[in-house]
């Protein structure tokens, strides 16, 4: 959905640029119709036209007729002073056999709720008595969630889930504007300022994609403190400027360079955040109506919109260097995860399972990165307990 200023800058790229409405519209995935009518304003009105309008139909034919709501309220009213059941099923019966039909329980209640004549006693916890803590600086406040799991020799086991509240790069902190200290070193160190705060002997350690090195590297400097160490489609624990970079698709470069020019891109860089998920998720989710199901909304964090966030992941990125000669120095029981449709190349999956001592490669027909994004009940259940 276009903001009044975007709406009003398509009228004016019409009005000075000599733009048509019908290639505004393209460029911009509006509706030429929507264009002529905030244009017809404009003329009519001025900047003033161009002011968002409710939408609210006049009287509605499905309203409750007054005289109705008259009876409702004598009904309940003398009900009451009988000592009898006033509530809205009761009067719902009442006015069936009365007239031969009534309006709706639900619409009974709500009229009654609406005049002060019944006290609301929900069912279920409201969404405002839902509050989201957030701490002020790192170490501050840990949050922490098990799930109970078995393996496949039987043993049982913890899985725990646990973030800084504060965190140093995703979440509700504040941006950290020196991009510099975004670094995999910096990373790694803070999986031992987390281990530490939480007074953890030996852990098991899950890394994915870039992240999956930052575990390795964290892993091979600590040794003693990783028990098992998984890593999902890590990139190689080398740079390679043979490599090529991930492929993109086409159409997706395309739409994403569209946006990246629309004015929506400086306008409302939430909404932006908001349009390029979605178009990395038609191209990269098979099921596009799992897709639509997926909830949560990252975007309200300004962390995570594209002028920054990919300006940190570049950044972070960039500071791989080359541990191989590191990697003997890890004890960590160790399994490797490769899609074989994944961007990232099967070479650097093997490095990570060969230079490992006793490491396990596990490759997969399609992808693994995006297994995840293809359930979003992960998602929901990630939003909930973080």
């Amino acid at each position: 959905m276009l903001l009044w200023n975007a709406g009003r800058f398509l009228i004016e790229a019409h009005l000075r640029e000599g733009r048509t409405i019908a290639e505004l519209a393209a460029a911009h995935g509006v509706h030429r119709s929507w264009l002529y009518k905030l244009l017809a304003r404009y003329r009519a009105e001025g900047e003033a036209g161009l002011a968002p309008r409710p939408r609210r139909p006049g009287p509605s034919p499905l309203a409750m007729r007054r005289a109705t709501e008259y009876e409702i309220v004598r009904l309940r009213r003398r009900h009451l002073r009988a000592g009898l059941d006033g509530g809205a099923l009761t009067l719902h019966w009442h006015l069936v056999r009365r007239h031969g039909t009534a309006p709706s329980v639900s619409s009974i209640w709500r009229l009654l709720r609406r005049r002060g004549l019944v006290t609301p006693e929900p069912h279920k916890r409201p969404r405002s008595s839902l509050h989201r803590f957030e701490a002020a600086l790192p170490n501050e406040l840990w949050q922490i969630d098990a799930t109970h799991w078995q393996l496949a020799g039987g043993a049982e086991v913890e899985i725990l889930n646990v973030i800084d509240d504060h965190s140093r790069v995703r979440g509700g902190s504040d941006r950290l504007e020196d991009l510099t200290r975004h670094s995999v070193s910096h990373e790694a160190d803070d999986i031992e300022a987390v281990r530490r705060a939480l007074d953890l002997e030996r852990f098991a350690l899950l890394g994915w994609s870039y992240p999956g090195f930052v575990a390795a590297l964290y892993a091979a400097r600590h040794p003693e403190r990783v028990s098992h160490l998984v890593l999902v489609c890590p990139v190689p624990p080398y740079q390679d400027p043979a490599w090529p970079a991930p492929a993109i698709a086409p159409e997706l470069g395309r739409q994403l360079e569209e946006l990246r020019k629309s004015p929506i891109w400086e306008a409302d860089q939430a909404e932006a955040c908001r349009r390029a998920t979605r178009l990395f998720a038609s191209f990269r989710m098979r099921d596009q109506e799992k897709a639509a199901q997926v909830r949560i909304d990252r975007c309200e964090l300004p962390n995570e919109w594209p002028t920054y966030a990919w300006r940190m992941g570049r950044q972070v990125q960039s500071t791989l260097f080359d541990i191989r000669d590191q990697l003997g120095a890890i004890a960590a029981a160790t399994l490797v995860f490769h899609g074989d449709e994944d961007a990232i190349p099967r070479e650097g999956a093997e490095s990570w399972a060969r230079l490992i001592s006793g490491a396990r490669l596990i490759r997969r027909p399609r992808s693994v990165t995006t297994s995840q994004s293809n359930d979003p009940t992960c998602s929901s259940r990630r939003s909930r307990t973080g």
